[in-house]
């Protein structure tokens, strides 16, 4: 029997197509075949077991997030159904620490502005001139001292002298766009605020200044941007659908007018 099903083997590694035509060689090649597909089931279930005690370690270990909830059942299926839940949580998360670096950017916006107010009003406060000093009188037990401002002026005047000699000068008015430039050129630098008005617009400016550098309202910015262009399309994409509807509807009217038309000439 060895040798009889030696023979038919042989004959088929040799040539297949001769093999294939005796029954006994298709039996014995559909038996290697039937051999093989059992050995790579063993194989596989063998891996998958393997797998499985690989898994289990890991669950008794505490291995990571994702391996637990890869091979915990339940875990798993909340992962794999739980997408748009995180995306939502992440985005109300994103939010709520713009809203926070937001506020902290405003208390230091204010503070600053604060700041940088009573620098200004401290170094353009006016200076007083010298005829504004007001007498100063001290009373003693035996007389009275009092401090006055004498000026050569006041003692020509008083004394019908001719006194200093000064020149005066006229005002000009020019209302003239040059004579401001030229004004605004020959201003002191430090002496150039006369109202709170000037000064309160300084500020201003500087605060649109690092508001447009800080980053939070950078951010905040570009969000409003991406929610207004969304917004914008899908008012856009509203407006086409109603207008493929009209014209839709104008397209049927016609048509039954068409018809209708047709049916009357017939008839006719």
């Amino acid at each position: 029997m060895s040798d009889m099903s030696s023979k038919p083997i042989l004959a088929a590694v040799s040539s297949p197509r001769r093999a294939l035509s005796c029954w006994r060689c298709r039996a014995i090649f559909s038996l290697c075949i039937l051999e093989h597909v059992t050995v790579l089931a063993n194989r596989r279930a063998r891996d998958y077991t393997q797998l499985n005690s690989l898994k289990e370690n890991c669950l008794e270990q505490d291995a990571s997030m994702c391996t637990s909830e890869v091979v915990n059942s339940s875990n798993g299926r909340e992962f794999l159904t739980g997408f748009h839940k995180r995306k939502v949580q992440r985005q109300k998360k994103a939010k709520e620490e713009l809203d926070l670096q937001l506020k902290e950017e405003r208390k230091r916006l204010k503070k600053e502005t604060r700041e940088s107010y009573k620098k200004l009003v401290v170094s353009h406060r006016p200076i007083p001139e010298l005829e504004e000093f007001e007498a100063k009188e001290y009373d003693l037990e035996t007389h009275t001292v009092s401090i006055l401002e004498v000026s050569a002026a006041d003692l020509a005047q008083k004394n019908n002298w001719i006194g200093v000699n000064k020149v005066q000068y006229e005002e000009v008015k020019v209302e003239d766009d040059a004579g401001d430039a030229e004004g605004e050129k020959r201003t002191v630098p430090g002496m150039e605020f006369r109202t709170e008005k000037d000064v309160r617009r300084v500020i201003k400016k500087q605060a649109t200044k690092i508001v447009q550098n800080s980053k939070a309202f950078q951010t905040k910015n570009k969000l409003e941007k991406q929610k207004n262009k969304k917004k914008s399309m899908k008012m856009k994409n509203q407006r086409i659908k109603l207008q493929s509807k009209n014209k839709k509807g104008k397209r049927v009217i016609t048509s039954v007018l068409l018809t209708i038309a047709e049916v009357d000439n017939e008839n006719s």
